[in-house]
């Protein structure tokens, strides 16, 4: 009843404001589909299917739970249940990050089986728009990886490290070890003076010296070619490839909906 009173009262401000009919009907369409979403959210965090997901782990991710994971990485994350127009039982994870220099939300959505006890990545969709597979490995490999970074710059942060004395002290008040150990003059000394043992070693030339000298088992390889080439000369046996399509699909193509 609130829902019906809320769009009546949203459609009777849009036409005072001279708006048009079909402007209405979007913006009234846009307030239900949000109103529906919140309901869905607040009565389905909470379900099974929805916590088996969130404590699981994804296949070569094996490092971190999934909402863990998520968490960390997307802003606002929500988190719903429903059942698909296929009967599919469908967990849906929805936040907000950057892509591409702007802000996006994305949208990414697991199938259980029917049994429960497994699921799979169905699909994910940056502001409604699906993605294909490549994008979606990429995104998951921000994800983990961010997480990834995080945790080894932590462990070298924890990393104990001996602590030196603070002020200003005598060396052999610490190193009563070397108190008999012979001190090395200091200043300019003649190196020959510390290593007696390279005063016949051959000096290596210095400057600019030809390559060849150095490297003379190169001379017979052969140099690969330099500049531009055609890509099918590497790639040959992707040239009976069919090509995905670019650009925007509709999201319902990959996604369901309630």
């Amino acid at each position: 009843m609130k829902k019906i009173m809320g769009s009546i009262v949203l459609s009777a401000i849009l036409l005072a404001a001279g708006c048009s009919k079909d402007d209405v009907d979007e913006a009234v369409n846009k307030a239900d589909k949000k109103v529906k979403e919140e309901v869905a959210v607040a009565t389905t965090k909470d379900h099974e299917h929805v916590q088996q997901i969130k404590t699981a782990k994804l296949p070569g991710y094996e490092n971190m739970m999934i909402e863990e994971a998520f968490h960390k990485f997307f802003k606002n994350p929500k988190w719903k249940y429903f059942v698909s127009k296929d009967h599919e039982d469908i967990v849906e994870f929805t936040g907000n990050c950057a892509y591409q220099e702007q802000e996006v939300k994305a949208k990414i959505q697991f199938v259980l089986d029917k049994e429960g006890q497994t699921f799979k990545l169905k699909a994910m969709a940056l502001n409604d728009i699906a993605q294909n597979e490549l994008t979606t490995a990429a995104m998951l490999h921000s994800i983990y990886d961010r997480d990834d970074h995080e945790e080894e710059n932590q462990n070298n942060k924890n990393e104990v490290k001996e602590e030196k004395p603070e002020g200003s002290v005598k060396a052999d008040s610490y190193f009563e070890e070397d108190k008999n150990v012979e001190e090395k003059p200091e200043g300019p000394v003649k190196a020959d003076s510390y290593f007696e043992e390279d005063k016949n070693v051959e000096g290596k030339p210095e400057g600019s010296v030809k390559a060849d000298s150095y490297f003379e088992e190169d001379k017979n390889v052969e140099e690969k070619p330099e500049g531009s080439v055609k890509a099918d000369s590497y790639f040959e046996e992707d040239k009976n490839v069919e090509e995905k399509p670019e650009g925007s699909v509709k999201a319902d193509s990959y996604f369901d909906e309630e």
